[in-house]
């Protein structure tokens, strides 16, 4: 949500944002998970060692990512092979095909085998769900539609107008977009919201266009 209303802000003013209001707004948005991993290491951790709940979130927000998707890649199809849409629990539905989750797979043979826990959920970039069902060339082809759907929906809520409408959607698409750094392409555009929001701007412009065609002078 921080993100989100730092976003629409942002382009609200055009871009034109103090130094130090950016600082105070990277601050407050990386000092959750900050203090997340704190009360995860609460009791264990020293007072003192206070760099270890540091060292451990820097790990969570920019090693884990890297480190979880070289997995994807390691495991499909050296352990696994190519799931054709399998991991995709709807289109495995439609297929007639048992869903395979990926994420519990991989987190319990890369992660978690070592303590014994026998769940888990090793999410990563949308890559690593494309190479699992359909290989490099999944990779090829659904990074360039991803890339193109971002890219058409951003140029269709830039040309809607600037407004509060659109400017709201466009920074909650974006930070939807931003999460394929973490989950699949499908649920980004349809469980989080996406699709939703090019819906709802549409009927915004639409109701105000009629708006001001029912006001306007006869």
């Amino acid at each position: 949500s921080l993100l989100i209303l730092g976003l629409f802000y942002y382009m609200r003013r055009g871009g034109r944002v103090r130094i130090r209001t950016l600082a105070l707004g990277f601050l407050a948005i990386f000092f959750f998970p900050v203090i997340v991993t704190y009360l995860t290491f609460l009791g264990n951790v020293p007072e003192d060692q206070i760099q270890n709940v540091l060292l451990a979130t820097w790990r969570r927000v920019f090693v884990s990512p890297a480190t979880g998707l070289y997995s994807y890649f390691e495991l499909v199809p050296a352990e696994v092979p190519y799931l054709g849409g399998r991991t995709i629990r709807k289109l495995s539905q439609l297929m007639g095909e048992p869903y395979f989750n990926i994420e519990n797979y991989i987190a319990i043979t890369q992660e978690y085998d070592i303590r014994g826990v026998t769940s888990g959920n090793a999410n990563a970039c949308f890559l690593g769900n494309l190479n699992a069902d359909f290989g490099f060339p999944g990779v090829v082809i659904g990074g360039v539609l991803a890339g193109a759907i971002m890219q058409g929906l951003q140029a269709f809520l830039v040309r809607s107008g600037r407004s509060v409408y659109s400017l709201s959607c466009l920074a909650f698409a974006t930070i939807s977009f931003s999460l394929l750094i973490s989950t699949a392409l499908p649920p980004v555009l349809f469980s989080y919201g996406t699709f939703l929001v090019l819906g709802l701007s549409w009927s915004f412009r639409v109701m105000t266009e009629m708006c001001v065609v029912v006001g306007a002078p006869k």
